[in-house]
């Protein structure tokens, strides 16, 4: 389990508002992968939740989304292939 200041909160909120509703978990959860098993500070915490952001965006932006669960991409929905049962799909 992590623990993150008021700070550091406020700093993976403010960059989770960037993100599409549908992936913040996605976000959020890239964040902590970034920074589990570490001490970090708010600069560390601040560099994952941008890198964690631009990871989302650049995989949204080539129409395929990379799902930290499974070990294969999850289409959005309306093109083949989606599974409208995924979590980070619609």
């Amino acid at each position: 389990m992590l623990a993150f200041t008021d700070a550091q909160l406020a700093q993976i909120r403010m960059t989770a508002t960037q993100i599409p509703r549908r992936l913040r978990d996605a976000y959020l959860q890239r964040v902590v992968q970034l920074l589990n098993g570490r001490d970090f500070g708010d600069a560390d915490v601040w560099r994952a939740a941008r890198a964690a952001a631009g990871e989302i965006m650049h995989v949204l932006g080539h129409g395929v989304l990379l799902c930290p669960r499974c070990p294969s991409p999850a289409w959005p929905t309306g093109r083949a292939g989606a599974r409208p049962d995924h979590p980070i799909s619609g």
